[in-house]
C-alpha cells in the first residue's frame, strides 16, 4: 500500500510540473507574442494560442479553469502592456493606450489599470516620472 502512494506522490508531482512548466512557457510566450492586443482574445483562443484543446488547458492551468479567471489574467497583461507603453510613449492619449492593449474602451482600461496598480494611468505615469528625477540627481 505505501508503495502505491509513494508512486500516486510522485506522478502528482510530475504533473505540477508539467503544469507549471507550461504556464511558465505561456506566460512567456504570451508577454512576448502579445496576442492579448485583440480585444476580442480569450480564454479559448488562449487555449489555441499554446495550440492545446480547451478542456487540456484547463487541466494545464487549473487557476484558469473558470473564462472569467483567464479574463483577469489578460486584463493584467493588458494593463502591464500599458504601463510599458505609458512609459515609452507619454505622449499617448488614454484611448490610444486602451486601443494599443486590446481594450473595447476606456473605461474596461481605466478599470483594469486602477485594479492592477491601485492608480489611475496619469498618475502613475507621473509617480515613474517623479522617481526617475529623483534618481538622476
Amino acid at each position: 500500500m505505501k508503495r502505491y502512494q509513494t508512486n500516486t506522490k510522485a506522478a502528482k508531482a510530475t504533473s505540477l510540473d508539467e503544469d507549471k512548466a507550461f504556464y511558465v512557457k505561456m506566460d512567456v510566450r504570451v508577454n512576448k507574442e502579445k496576442p492579448f492586443t485583440n480585444p476580442d482574445f480569450n480564454q479559448q483562443m488562449l487555449a489555441d494560442f499554446m495550440e492545446v484543446d480547451l478542456e487540456t488547458f484547463r487541466q494545464l492551468v487549473p487557476r484558469y479553469k473558470e473564462a472569467d479567471r483567464t479574463m483577469d489574467y489578460i486584463k493584467s497583461l493588458r494593463a502591464e502592456y500599458a504601463a510599458k507603453l505609458l512609459m515609452e510613449h507619454s505622449d499617448y492619449s488614454i484611448e490610444d493606450l486602451a486601443s494599443k492593449c486590446g481594450f473595447r474602451n476606456t473605461e474596461a482600461f481605466l478599470s483594469a489599470f486602477r485594479f492592477a496598480y491601485g492608480i489611475t494611468p496619469t498618475d502613475y505615469l507621473n509617480g515613474m516620472s517623479q522617481m526617475f528625477k529623483k534618481k538622476v540627481k
